[in-house]
């Protein structure tokens, strides 16, 4: 069957029957409605609320200060003045700010040496000493990275008041203190906003997990009641227009479920959207679709209802690490770069990279399109197997 016979009028209306029937069985069920509505709004509502601020906030540290001069009280003044950190308690000593950590009750601390002030003013360069729970990687890189621009804008500060002292000009000043100016951009998301790339990607990871199990679960369910025969009679035993018929409502209601999504992120919460929205929006309807098609060839291959459900899911969790999110597919192992290629999210997220964050247009960003549209043959060549489970339980 040519694909353009897909898009006939005949063929869409030769699936009605099944469409209807599958219709019915959602309304009787809800089982599939909390699939396909409940549960992706939940999704969506708990990301785009998880991290409200945009990043971790309020983190809380503890400080050690040793010296209790003007230039230790100074930082540990600026540290409590951070959004980000949190001082929840005064320590006397590095064992009590290690139990801390380790208890759990802090996220790292602060010790500031005794004779500090004196040490720097006299040119001895005393040393802070940072600690911080790296078992969270988010937020014990915040912890560090705050503590240490507080801790070098102190010190920048106390080097500004000394060359000040001695008569040194503005320019002079400006010229030792940094010798190199740094003028910094970051492209796409300014605000070091975590939220604008993890909330978005892992909703739509979620949702692809979503779409695998309900795809398998709905054919599936078909060999496990029996009803497989009754399904093909339906459209005179066409096996493509039963699982067009069949997964048509899914598909109208998943892409219902991005749309939701992506109006949430974009209009709502005024995500940047630099490119077209709907250029996005087509990206996440062809990944409904295609996440469609790769359940239906993890059934057709497995040709059991148990182990397909079990390898969707897993497939489905290990596509939010094979998107490029939490790692570059580019810097992994060339065999798992490869592996990368049978995912549909990862598409997605490169649209979204490209078109949302970067302003690219759909054209200049047409490939990933063309392999979401791809998808859809991937499960042609076993359709012979599951036309096979099928007539098996037929029999």
């Amino acid at each position: 069957m040519s694909s353009s016979r897909f898009y006939h009028p005949a063929f869409i209306r030769s699936c009605g029957p099944v469409f209807r029937r599958e219709c019915n069985r959602m309304l009787q069920h809800p089982i599939y409605l909390v699939m396909t509505l409940l549960l992706p709004l939940v999704c969506y509502a708990f990301f785009a609320s998880m991290m409200r601020d945009g990043m971790p906030m309020q983190l809380p540290i503890a400080v050690v200060d040793q010296d209790n001069s003007a230039l230790s009280r100074n930082i540990v003044r600026q540290i409590g003045a951070s959004p980000q950190l949190r001082i929840v308690s005064h320590l006397g000593s590095y064992t009590e700010g290690r139990d801390a950590m380790q208890s759990g009750h802090i996220l790292g601390f602060i010790i500031l040496p005794a004779d500090m002030q004196a040490d720097a003013m006299a040119g001895r360069r005393p040393e802070a000493a940072f600690y911080a729970n790296n078992s969270y990687l988010i937020t014990g890189s915040l912890v560090m990275r705050d503590l240490t621009t507080i801790t070098t804008l102190a010190s920048a500060s106390l080097n500004v008041g000394i060359r000040s002292g001695r008569g040194q000009s503005p320019m002079e000043i400006a010229a030792s203190v940094q010798p190199v100016a740094l003028d910094f951009h970051a492209p796409g998301n300014p605000w070091a906003n975590y939220s604008i790339y993890l909330s978005t990607i892992l909703s739509h990871g979620l949702l692809q997990i979503l779409i695998l199990l309900a795809t398998v679960y709905v054919v599936g369910v078909e060999m496990k009641n029996g009803t497989a025969g009754q399904w093909l009679e339906t459209v005179h035993g066409s096996l493509i227009r039963a699982l067009v018929g069949k997964l048509l409502p899914y598909t109208l209601l998943f892409s219902l479920m991005v749309t939701a999504g992506n109006t949430l992120f974009f209009k709502y919460l005024h995500f940047p959207c630099n490119g077209s929205f709907f250029a996005v929006q087509l990206a996440g309807i062809l990944m409904v679709v295609a996440c469609q098609a790769t359940g239906i060839f993890i059934f057709s291959l497995l040709g059991d209802f148990r182990i397909a459900l079990t390898i969707a899911g897993v497939f489905g969790v290990l596509g939010i690490s094979f998107s490029g999110l939490t790692f570059p597919i580019e810097i992994m192992d060339t065999p798992l770069q490869a592996f990368s290629w049978i995912y549909p999210i990862r598409y997605y997220f490169y649209v979204y990279q490209a078109v949302a964050l970067h302003g690219l247009s759909a054209f200049q960003a047409f490939l990933p399109y063309l392999m979401l549209t791809a998808f859809v043959l991937f499960p042609l060549p076993l359709l012979w197997r599951l036309k096979q489970v099928v007539q098996s339980v037929q029999h």
